[in-house]
């Protein structure tokens, strides 16, 4: 909308550019009571107002409003490209988490405490063990706010429905 005025303003001020003749007959009446009549031309001299700068203001205003475009669709285009990037990193590193990680640590967990009864293994082994747990479901759970935050962003800059992110 911006630039259709700016290059609307800009075509008038081209067509101001050429000067306007108003005619037409005179009448008017003077103080002592005289009665004037008459026929008057009237126009802006070219000379004393060409109209050229007008003309070169709007033209620059015009070029600016079409600057001022061109950077921001670049910018979105840079905004989504980057929240496109961001979301499909995190959706990769939380895919590989998955595949790289069975649920074998409570099993190995519930092993290391039968032993711990039979008194095979300390408890610093078992403190261990939890300790692990606790860190790779503290990594998962922060795969998964970074992906839930690289989907957001990717929603706001590229409007899509969060639909298209969700699989079945």
């Amino acid at each position: 909308a911006n630039i259709d005025v700016a290059r609307a303003n800009w075509q008038l001020a081209s067509a101001d550019r050429v000067p306007d003749v108003q005619a037409g007959p005179y009448y008017a009446r003077g103080p002592e009571g005289g009665t004037f009549v008459g026929f008057r031309a009237e126009m802006n001299l070219p000379i004393i107002n060409s109209g050229k700068p007008l003309e070169n203001q709007r033209a620059a205003e015009f070029g600016q409003q079409s600057t001022i475009w061109q950077q921001t669709q670049v910018r979105a285009e840079l905004e989504a490209q980057a929240a496109f990037e961001r979301y499909e990193l995190a959706y990769h590193a939380l895919a590989q988490e998955n595949a790289d990680e069975p649920e074998e640590l409570p099993r190995e967990l519930q092993s290391l405490e039968r032993q711990f009864r039979a008194g095979e293994v300390d408890v610093v082994r078992i403190i261990q063990a939890r300790t692990s747990i606790l860190q790779n479901q503290r990594a998962r759970l922060d795969l998964l706010n970074e992906l839930a935050q690289s989907a957001a962003l990717l929603v706001g800059a590229t409007g899509m429905p969060i639909e298209l992110l969700i699989a079945d």
